[in-house]
C-alpha cells in the first residue's frame, strides 16, 4: 500500500496517499473466553498503520452460545458420521454445555449435490471461518469470494489461525465477509484522493 501520484495528460497529475486515521476503537473480545491475541491483532496492527490513539472496548464473546457453525458436504453418509461423532464430542469436551447449546440453536447441516453448489452455499453463508478439507482445497481459495478466513486441508485448523501462524483473525461475522475482509493494516488507512494541474493549457 503505496501512495501513488501520476502525470495522466502533460501538465494533469492525479494522485493518493494513504493517511492514518486519528483514533480507533479496538474490539478486545471478553466474556467466557478471553482472547486476548485480539489486543495485538487489532491494537498493535492500528500502530504500524500510524495511528496515534488504538482504544480497548471490552465486549461479549463472539465464540459462545450464539456462535452459528455449519457442516456444508456433498456426502449424506459422511455427514450422517460426523453429527454421531459431535454427539460423542458433546459428551467429554470441557465446554460442552456451551458448545452444545450453540450447535442445537445455532448448527447447520447442508448436503449438497455437488463442489460447485457447495461453492455457492459457501458464498451465500460468507462464514468468518471456512475450513476446506475436500479433494482440491484450492478449488475453494481460487474461486470463493465471501469468506473471513479459509483454512485449506485437514492439517490446517482453525485454531491454528487463532494463536499461531501469523494471519490476523479479527474477522467478519453475519455475513460481513460479503463486503469486507479480516483487519489489516489497509483497515486504518484512508486512502485520499488529490490533483493539481501545472499549466494553462
Amino acid at each position: 500500500m503505496r501512495d501513488v501520484e501520476v502525470e495522466t495528460f502533460p501538465g494533469v497529475v492525479l494522485g493518493h496517499k494513504n493517511i492514518p486515521v486519528n483514533a480507533v476503537g479496538c474490539y478486545i473480545l471478553g466474556g467466557k473466553y478471553p482472547l486476548l491475541a485480539s489486543a495485538h491483532m487489532s491494537v498493535l496492527t492500528a500502530k504500524v498503520a500510524g495511528v496515534k490513539r488504538a482504544v480497548d472496548l471490552l465486549g461479549q464473546a463472539e465464540h459462545g452460545p450464539t456462535s452459528p457453525s455449519v457442516l456444508l458436504a456433498n456426502s449424506e453418509k459422511l455427514t450422517r458420521e460426523t453429527l454421531v461423532e459431535i454427539e460423542r464430542q458433546l459428551t467429554v469436551l470441557p465446554t460442552a454445555g456451551i458448545a452444545a447449546q450453540s450447535w442445537q440453536d445455532y448448527g447447520e447441516v447442508i448436503v449438497c449435490d455437488t463442489v460447485e453448489e457447495m461453492l455457492q452455499k459457501a458464498d451465500e453463508l460468507a462464514s468468518k471461518h471456512v475450513q476446506v478439507m475436500t479433494r482440491d482445497p484450492h478449488y475453494f481459495l481460487n474461486n470463493m469470494t465471501n469468506f473471513g478466513a479459509l483454512f485449506l486441508g485437514p492439517r490446517t485448523n482453525v485454531s491454528f489461525g487463532d494463536k499461531v501462524i501469523g494471519t490476523n483473525h479479527t474477522l467478519p461475522t453475519n455475513r460481513h465477509a460479503r463486503y469486507t475482509g479480516g483487519l489489516s493494516v489497509g483497515k486504518f488507512l484512508k486512502t485520499c484522493a488529490y490533483q493539481k494541474v501545472l499549466t494553462d493549457a
